[in-house]
């Protein structure tokens, strides 16, 4: 500090129970934060068992398009780095050149844009896996672009049941079961 420093450490009375107190509260703090990151690992490992990765998900990127009638069709992107959504890093892609509910093309011209930023930009680092609202045919859609432009990530369909719920992961010749 470049001047003399002294530390009270109280022995008795109410400041020895306040000093105590703040020493217990922020060990449970840390036991909880410890907790909480040991938590999302083992989630993320046991993602990567799952899909038979390599290596576990630092940031993993989902896509989803919808569309009103065919019209205003639109391309979200959501993003999980280190097992927690990072809401900023959210994208939105306004579709530009299908107007008439093509989910493959919208979802097509979305891969290509997004994947048209440089890696070293903020916010448009790759992936270590790409998950796709849809099934077979969307996979293979997004991995032909994706090859196409030199980039291999690994990419899963997620397929819903009737309640909107996923139940199975595909990537694009087998199913992986959630159920």
């Amino acid at each position: 500090a470049g001047f003399k420093v002294s530390l009270v450490y109280p022995e008795r009375g109410d400041m020895r129970a306040i000093t105590t107190r703040a020493s217990e509260n922020a060990k449970q703090l840390m036991l909880h934060k410890r907790k909480s990151e040991d938590k999302k690992k083992d989630f993320l490992a046991s993602l990567a068992k799952l899909l038979g990765l390599e290596i576990l998900p630092d940031r993993i990127e989902s896509y989803d398009v919808s569309h009103s009638s065919g019209e205003y069709t639109s391309c979200g992107m959501i993003v999980l780095e280190h097992g927690v959504f990072a809401k900023r890093k959210y994208r939105g892609f306004n579709i530009r050149t299908v107007d008439d509910g093509n989910d493959l093309a919208a979802l097509e011209e979305c891969i290509r844009r997004r994947f048209s930023h440089d890696s070293d930009e903020a916010g448009w680092e790759y992936p270590d896996l790409m998950l796709i609202d849809g099934g077979e045919n969307q996979v293979r859609r997004v991995k032909s672009v994706i090859n196409e432009m030199g980039i291999y990530i690994p990419v899963f369909g997620m397929i819903k049941d009737e309640h909107h719920k996923t139940r199975t992961l595909t990537d694009g010749e087998n199913e992986i079961s959630l159920i």
